[in-house]
Order: C-alpha cells, then structure tokens, then sequence
C-alpha cells in the first residue's frame, strides 16, 4: 500500500496492488436523473426538470439533509412539495419515480463481476442513499 502513495501521476500505476475496490451506487454503479423518471417527477412537481433536480440532488440543501439522516422521509417529501409550490401531490409517487430515476449501468456490472471473479478482489458497494419507503434493496452481484 506503501507503494500508492508514493505513486507520481505520471507514472502508469500498477493496479496488481489494489486487493479492494468500492463503488459508489448513485452517478458510478447507477446512471441518475434517468428519462422516464426525471420528467415525471418534474410533472409531478409542475417545475422544470432543472427545479426537480436541484430539490432532490445531494447538492442541494434538501436532499443533502434527507441524505445526512437530518429530515425524516416524510420531512422531506413535504418540503420538497412545499418549494416546489405543488399541491395533492403524493409522497409516494415522488419517491417511486426518483427511485426509478437510478438506473442500473449494466457495464458496471460486468467490470465489479469481472474485477471479483477473475482478479480474485474484494468488491465493496456503498451509497448515501435512503431508504425509500416499500422498497427492497437486492445485492448487484
């Protein structure tokens, strides 16, 4: 591992050393603000689809603090509902269709398979994530 750090950038870097990977699951193992989704939601909304973004994203104050644990789910829905000047929205729906807005890079899939299976690694998936209600969380590989 000593070896790593020392590692200059411009140096070819010998990945025979690395014995774990992590991937992250939203934007790296998942593409986000995936079509049909995005647009839904944003109907949902009434916003455009930049508005929705920014009210969801974990660079914006709320989906940074719903991801932070800081909020409740139901905290958060309203909140978004509520800035997003929607009314008779439901909760639900929103969830189902930001959920359903991650969608699986199934190229991803095959390089932590091959990584694991022919390399012999350990392969870690992590996400910041929430839990969305009425949804089950099934092992990738």
């Amino acid at each position: 591992m000593k070896e790593l750090f020392e590692h200059k950038a411009s140096e070819p870097l010998n990945l025979g050393l690395v014995d774990t990977y992590v991937f992250d699951y939203g934007g790296v193992v998942s593409f986000h603000y995936c079509e049909p989704w995005q647009s839904n939601l944003s109907k949902l909304l009434n916003v455009t689809p930049e508005k929705a973004k920014s009210l969801l994203s974990e660079s914006g104050e709320l989906g940074r603090n719903y991801r932070l644990g800081k909020m409740t789910r139901d905290e958060f829905w309203n909140l978004v509902i509520e800035q997003a000047g929607a009314s008779g929205v439901d909760p639900s729906s929103l969830e189902l269709n930001w959920a359903m807005s991650y969608q699986v890079d199934y190229r991803m899939l095959d390089l932590i398979s091959r990584l694991r299976n022919e390399r012999g690694v350990k392969v870690g998936l992590l996400s910041n994530s929430v839990e969305c209600q009425g949804f089950v969380y099934i092992p990738l590989v």
